[in-house]
């Protein structure tokens, strides 16, 4: 399933590949709600969790390391949690570009690289810049 999950676009799949694919609509993304949004989700321990205790609730997931995506996407599959959408992508370009306005009830983002030396700036991802789009 995982292979399947994440081989292409279609409404059904968990998981959504924007690392080197153009931004689809977000109503293909999410379908319905307003959801709940962690960026950089690691092993998926907070989605997990949360999805679990609100199964009426939507959420959504960013993460740009293949290797927690398929972490996380197994923990969903193992426990059948069915209200959480992953992305496969940079948050840093997915969440100006292709999320709308007033589209997230919450975002929540735990223990971000801190990337402290001067030639690692670039790669941040709580700048101003980045907290003026959330």
């Amino acid at each position: 399933m995982l292979g399947e999950a994440i081989g292409g676009p279609h409404e059904d799949r968990p998981v959504v590949n924007l690392r080197h694919t153009p931004f689809p609509p977000w109503r293909w993304i999410v379908p319905e709600g307003t959801p709940v949004v962690e960026i950089g989700f690691g092993k998926g321990r907070f989605l997990v969790e949360a999805s679990r205790r609100h199964p009426d609730f939507p959420f959504l997931g960013i993460e740009n390391t293949f290797k927690m995506v398929r972490i996380t996407l197994e923990k969903l599959e193992k426990h059948e949690i069915g209200n959480v959408r992953l992305i496969w992508g940079n948050a840093s370009e997915i969440v100006g570009a292709c999320i709308p306005d007033a589209a997230i009830a919450a975002y929540h983002v735990y223990f971000p690289d801190p990337w402290p030396k001067r030639k690692h700036h670039k790669r941040r991802l709580l700048t101003p810049s980045f907290i003026a789009h959330l």
